[in-house]
């Protein structure tokens, strides 16, 4: 019996078995087919030109006054973008796009925003758009070349606000990849074109539109600043309105993006004599003083209050001296205090209450370089609180300290005789900042820092519209890593004086030669200077030449 019953038993099982190994393989079936069906999809998705161009003609079609009938014309049209749409879903290939180009669709949707009636212009021409574009730098230009500037500038005055914060967004996307990122301050290429269509006029209505949500004002506030990049906003009005609206996206928001975007949109206002004179008028600089003067004291709401409003006084003054000469701002500020009160932050604050905004702001009194600034800015005995913040946890701070020290050391190289020893070598070494810097410099930091592009363009670019260009070597470009700029420091300070311990010598003295070739400006001019101070010294010339090496001009 238990032998009948275990036949009996194996019998189902090997049913069960049969029944499940036949769903599976109708499951494989059908995935198969799936799969056919999708690469015929695929296929079908890039249309050859003469079906794409039948779908271009179809789109053109002119809306007469019979109602039905540009009721169905609207609906196949409808069903055409929904064919679009479809066809580009799951496939990012630009080549495809160019060929949709090439065949008319672009010209096709143009001419739709450019001629129909607004309310016969819905979401789904925008989502057709947007499968289309993709947010690429590439295709997004080629769209612009097409000159849809007519027909996205009667859109503002379409009554679907969804569809006028899209083609603001698209405004901002053809603005942003048409910056020349080798020269972020040359005047707009579309201003011309987006200005014969009535387009600023209409901005600068919305801008004043006290209803207009603080999101959608902030979109507008960056277009209008790209749109006048190096040109002045000659409505009074306007500037003053644009001017406010920036500094309070530094001043209220809590989004780094936003902060960030708002210190690139008053730098490039700035650069116009007339905008900047507004932005300096606007700014108290008498009460930034006393807010950063302000002790880190009360509850802890209150402390973080204090502690925000003083980075936002930072990043204004960031967002005033980045990038820009200006000596006599830099000495208005320096004499007004607010060198000082940063200097004292640093020596007796907490190091985890010191934020990277702080450091910004002492920056950029050494960046750009320059001496008369260097050398009041050394007045203020600047070396003790900044050689503290190297023991800061946080390596970005560590970094900027660090070339704030490069500068201002630079600035002690260049007002004395090369054949002397460095006039701060003592009070630095007093203090244990050549210890500190012979550490950073063991620690062998080889990692290239990205300091300075995130200060660039790039701040505007991640706010989602980011392009993934081919990464080309700028000689402008200063990525050197913490051993490169420790490296030169030493070269600096020890001008004319051995360094006395021989393996750091030679660690120190090779790396510099490793840099002279440097496709990057800064590193291969300054590592070059620093074997020229070394070399001062005979036992330091002995180790830079013991292989033949000449010291290049």
């Amino acid at each position: 019996m238990q032998l009948i019953q275990r036949i009996e038993i194996g019998k189902e099982e090997k049913e069960k078995i049969i029944i499940v190994k036949e769903e599976v393989e109708n499951k494989l079936d059908k995935a198969d087919k799936k799969i056919e069906k999708l690469e015929q999809r695929i296929e079908d998705l890039e249309l050859p030109c003469p079906i794409i161009e039948k779908i271009a003609e179809e789109l053109k079609q002119e809306l007469d006054e019979n109602g039905d009938e540009s009721s169905q014309i609207l609906i196949r049209q409808e069903n055409l973008l929904d064919l679009i749409i479809d066809a580009l879903k799951y496939n990012e290939d630009i080549e495809i796009r160019k060929r949709y180009f090439k065949a008319g669709i672009i010209d096709s949707l143009i001419y739709i925003i450019s001629t129909y009636e607004l309310d016969k212009i819905s979401m789904k021409h925008f989502e057709c758009l947007q499968s289309l574009l993709l947010k690429k730098k590439e295709i997004i230009l080629l769209f612009a070349e097409s000159n849809p500037f007519p027909g996205l500038i009667r859109l503002l005055d379409h009554k679907d606000e969804k569809i006028k914060e899209e083609v603001f967004k698209l405004l901002g996307q053809i603005l942003i990849f048409g910056v020349d990122k080798t020269n972020v301050n040359k005047p707009c290429l579309y201003f011309d074109a987006i200005q014969v269509y009535g387009g600023i006029d209409k901005i600068f209505a919305l801008i004043l539109n006290k209803d207009i949500e603080e999101e959608m004002k902030q979109v507008i506030s960056m277009i209008i600043c790209l749109l006048f990049t190096g040109r002045e906003i000659a409505n009074q009005q306007i500037r003053q309105e644009l001017v406010a609206i920036v500094k309070q996206m530094i001043y209220d928001s809590d989004d780094e993006d936003i902060k960030g975007m708002s210190v690139i949109l008053l730098a490039m206002l700035s650069q116009n004599e007339v905008n900047h004179v507004e932005i300096m008028k606007q700014t108290q600089f008498d009460q930034i003083d006393r807010d950063i003067q302000l002790p880190l004291t009360g509850t802890e709401e209150e402390i973080e209050k204090i502690k925000n409003k003083q980075e936002s006084h930072c990043i204004l003054i960031f967002t005033l001296l980045y990038n820009i000469s200006d000596e006599d701002l830099r000495k208005r500020l320096i004499q007004a205090g607010i060198i000082e009160v940063l200097l004292k932050i640093f020596a007796i604050q907490d190091l985890n209450s010191i934020s990277k905004p702080y450091l910004l702001a002492f920056f950029t009194f050494t960046d750009p370089y320059n001496s008369t600034v260097s050398q009041l800015l050394l007045t203020k005995q600047p070396f003790p609180p900044l050689f503290h913040l190297l023991d800061h946890e946080n390596e970005e701070i560590k970094r900027y300290a660090l070339l704030s020290i490069i500068n201002l050391v630079r600035a002690g190289s260049e007002s004395t005789p090369i054949t002397s020893q460095h006039p701060y070598f003592v009070e630095i070494s007093t203090i244990g900042g050549i210890e500190k810097i012979f550490e950073l410099f063991k620690r062998n930091l080889n990692d290239k820092t990205d300091d300075f592009p995130k200060l660039d363009l790039a701040w505007i670019i991640q706010l989602g519209i980011r392009e993934e260009e081919e990464q080309v070597v700028d000689p402008n470009q200063r990525t050197e890593s913490i051993k490169d700029r420790t490296a030169v420091l030493i070269g600096n300070l020890f001008r004319a004086q051995e360094i006395t311990n021989t393996e750091l010598r030679s660690g120190v003295i090779q790396h510099l030669k490793s840099l002279i070739n440097k496709p990057e400006d800064w590193i291969r001019t300054e590592s070059r200077k620093a074997l020229k101070y070394l070399a001062q010294n005979p036992a330091n010339r002995t180790e830079i030449e013991n292989d033949g090496f000449t010291i290049p001009e």
